[in-house]
């Protein structure tokens, strides 16, 4: 587990990252570039901590699925402009535990974020993170749970089940889960732009869960009123399984991670 102090974030070319323990090895929060200030005294106790520099315009350490990048960037050209964003990666506190690098990784344009971390005791401060991500990306962002912070980051709201997480209401993009014809059908009548419908295929997220497969996710998305995204064990290969015609968007964790 690494600790990185928190900063504030700067233009492009330079980049720093809150407070936030970090649950992956330091060489995965983007690549680092040792420069003259890169040390800072800490307090009054002497000692010297390295600060490293994110660079998210920088190639990944490790590609992402590129198959279905090259899906993401067909369905949005075919969607138009107008529609939802078609690429959606989810945090995760479990899989995910920092979202941010993957976050800067996303296509311009074409891509949203969930934030989820719902128990993280850092949630506001790596939303804040996120929320500059996107804006600097021109990345949608969408808050699960909390209209509050929604507001607080000038994000959207993510709705679970198609239910409103209480009384106050924020314009923009507002998208959901559904697990059900019920769910796709509330998050309709609440003004979804889009549902996020799952699991379509067995998913590492919830081990030994029951998926719809692609047939009974193709006839529910078919009946939903609404725009429908696929969630739960997609990638390149297994997008290709739904009907164009009815997913609009994918969600997804490790294949954009």
């Amino acid at each position: 587990m690494v600790g990185l102090d928190p900063t504030t974030f700067g233009d492009l070319g330079r980049v720093e990252i809150v407070r936030f323990v970090v649950g992956v090895p330091l060489a995965r929060v983007g690549r680092v570039k040792p420069d003259h200030d890169g040390c800072m005294e800490r307090g009054g106790d002497g000692y010297l901590e390295r600060h490293p520099k994110w660079h998210p315009e920088r190639p990944p350490e490790r590609p992402v699925d590129m198959k279905l990048l090259a899906w993401g960037r067909a369905a949005a050209r075919r969607l138009g402009t107008t529609a939802p964003p078609v690429l959606w990666l989810f945090t995760d506190t479990a899989r995910l535990p920092d979202p941010r690098p993957a976050a800067a990784r996303l296509p311009r344009g074409i891509s949203g974020v969930v934030l989820r971390h719902d128990s993280h005791p850092n949630r506001v401060a790596i939303g804040r993170d996120l929320a500059r991500i996107c804006r600097i990306r021109g990345l949608a962002l969408v808050v699960a749970g909390d209209v509050r912070l929604a507001a607080a980051l000038g994000a959207g709201v993510h709705l679970r089940g198609g239910r409103w997480p209480g009384p106050l209401r924020l314009g923009g993009i507002v998208t959901s889960s559904a697990h059900s014809l019920a769910d796709l059908r509330r998050a309709r009548r609440n003004g979804a732009t889009i549902a996020f419908l799952s699991p379509a295929f067995a998913t590492a997220s919830h081990p030994g869960e029951p998926a719809l497969g692609a047939c009974r996710w193709a006839g529910l998305a078919g009946r939903a009123g609404l725009p429908v995204a696929a969630l739960g064990g997609i990638g390149g290969d297994s997008v290709r399984l739904l009907p164009r015609a009815r997913c609009h968007g994918v969600g997804a964790i490790g294949a954009l991670v």
